[in-house]
């Protein structure tokens, strides 16, 4: 790939051929700018927001203190590139109002499902630093709804579990992101000023993320009903 290719146009690149890079030594303040020349190019309907590193341990390990956030697209409904995928079980909200900055997220939330979000990085080998997360999307490549049901009492005491093929490989609940997936979306409010109505919103990684591969089947049980899917 030539060294003369912007950041943006080499990860655009790398998400259309299914190849990996090298890290793009960004700094954070060049991070989102970069996201957004990428969603830019890749000319897509936005359909609504993903929340990442929302663990102590992840923000640990990418040397930030924050939450990140990527954009949802049509084309990620359901899919997303297969590069080295891994997955999360997550709580996804769907907004029917507009949510601005430290508004009441429950009041305008429609709907919350549980959610499986396809989670990979156009960097090689996932050797990412925090601007690398954040430029490509905060790792974002795909997403799947369960059903909908209405908001329950506490959303901390959502439980979820993963199966791949069968084999249990991952159990948590809501709390583990962020404390509050609520407190999650909140945030993203602050960081976006406004959300608007008809937003989907996935909330947080609920366990440690799964790699898979083309082919493996995964149910995701949860408190807010069950999701199969198929990599």
């Amino acid at each position: 790939m030539s060294a003369s290719l912007s950041s943006a146009e080499k990860l655009f690149q790398a998400l259309r051929s299914g190849h990996s890079i090298e890290p793009l030594g960004l700094s954070m303040d060049e991070a989102y700018g970069v996201a957004a020349e990428v969603m830019a190019l890749r000319d897509e309907p936005v359909v609504g927001y993903k929340i990442g590193v929302t663990s102590e341990a992840v923000q640990e390990m990418l040397g930030i203190s924050s939450p990140t956030w990527g954009t949802l697209t049509e084309p990620m409904r359901g899919g997303g590139s297969r590069i080295h995928p891994k997955i999360e079980a997550e709580i996804a909200f769907v907004l029917g109002a507009d949510l601005v900055a430290g508004g009441d997220v429950l009041a305008a939330t429609e709907s919350v499902h549980v959610a499986l979000e396809i989670a990979d990085s156009r960097i090689a080998d996932w050797k990412i630093t925090a601007p690398d997360h954040i430029a490509d999307n905060a790792s974002g490549s795909g997403f799947v709804l369960g059903p909908p049901c209405e908001v329950p009492e506490d959303l901390r005491a959502v439980w979820v579990s993963v199966r791949l093929d069968g084999e249990l490989v991952g159990e948590g609940v809501g709390a583990n992101a962020l404390g509050d997936p609520v407190a999650c979306v909140a945030w993203l409010a602050q960081a976006l000023g406004t959300i608007p109505a008809g937003s989907i919103i996935i909330s947080g990684a609920l366990h440690k993320p799964v790699a898979v591969v083309v082919g493996q089947r995964v149910v995701l049980e949860s408190s807010l009903g069950e999701l199969r899917f198929t990599v």
